[in-house]
């Protein structure tokens, strides 16, 4: 579960405020944590279903950057 989230993290380019931060993380958690209940193991699966969450229903979702690709 760790590395899912650290792959959430990752995945978007973090707001520098540590409560703000904090709120992410803390989202994208137990995002991860209701997955892995259901029934979900893989890490990327649990990191998608954890991105999409955050960005549709955090309050900062939509405010969050992408990291840009590095081809």
């Amino acid at each position: 579960m760790n590395d899912a989230l650290d792959i959430v993290m990752r995945y978007f380019d973090p707001p520098l405020d540590q409560q703000d931060y904090a709120s992410v993380e803390g989202f994208a958690a137990d995002c991860i944590f209701q997955a892995w209940k259901a029934g979900t193991r893989h890490k990327l699966a649990l990191a998608n279903k954890a991105i999409q969450a955050v960005e549709e229903r955090h309050p900062l979702g939509k405010n969050l950057r992408r990291l840009p690709t590095v081809s």
